[in-house]
């Protein structure tokens, strides 16, 4: 058991809760993946539903690639601040140790062993940012994949990527009903809004349908529930007799 264990161990008083600690205190947890595995990244992120073309996977993988590189400057910066932060702390204590000879011995010895505890929560800090880092480049490594797979698309016209990409979304419209019923994206292609045929004649008339549908629906709601309450009527009249 490392010192840091010995010193979490001291949380508890109970010996049943010191074994349980100890027990699970050998538990390897640092071969459990935090990030996301392979298997994730290829059935939930590069899915075949939300991008079913080969274009639509390579423009999300360098999507992710660039999260994923943001992350390694932001990582990066976080460890530079972890580390200048010890470097500040143990110039604290050794200011501490060297000087304030009048202070109170027990208020001294408190401000060395608070900055203590702030070298030992930046060391952690230290080891998280790196293991954050490894993780970030392993899904990294995977996106990367998918962007070599299909790197040739880095190489055609602009005119042909833009084929691919509406040949793309017909094909996500089959399987995402928005895009059609507030997009008019269909597998068929991009329908007409009623405006763009008709213009405002043509919205008059959706209006007038829609409000035709709407009186209906509440015509036929209300003679369900009048039809529910001579039923619920005529059981309660047969109870009674």
């Amino acid at each position: 058991m490392s010192k840091k264990e010995e010193e979490i161990v001291k949380l508890f008083d109970k010996e049943s809760d010191i074994k349980n600690l100890k027990e699970i205190l050998k538990a390897d947890i640092g071969k459990i993946p935090l990030g996301m595995t392979s298997f994730q990244i290829n059935n939930f992120v590069l899915n075949e539903r939300e991008f079913p073309t080969d274009l639509m996977k390579f423009q999300q993988a360098k999507m992710e690639l660039h999260t994923r590189i943001q992350s390694f400057f932001d990582l990066h910066y976080q460890y530079r601040e972890a580390k200048a932060n010890i470097m500040l702390s143990e110039g604290e204590v050794e200011d501490l140790q060297n000087n304030y000879e009048d202070i109170n011995p027990k208020i001294k010895d408190a401000k060395i062993e608070l900055q203590d505890i702030e070298i030992e929560k930046n060391q952690y800090k230290l080891i998280s940012i790196q293991h954050a880092a490894t993780e970030k480049l392993r899904e990294a490594m995977e996106f990367y994949k998918t962007y070599l797979i299909h790197k040739d698309f880095e190489s055609i016209t602009i005119e042909r990527l833009e084929e691919l990409e509406i040949e793309g979304w017909k094909i996500k419209s089959a399987y995402y009903r928005e895009l059609s019923e507030r997009y008019n994206i269909v597998p068929e292609g991009k329908l007409l809004y009623p405006h763009q045929e008709g213009g405002l004649d043509a919205i008059i008339e959706m209006r007038k349908q829609q409000l035709t549908q709407g009186r209906n629906d509440l015509k036929y709601a209300v003679m369900s529930q009048q039809s529910l309450e001579i039923d619920f009527k005529k059981l309660t009249e047969e109870d009674k007799s």
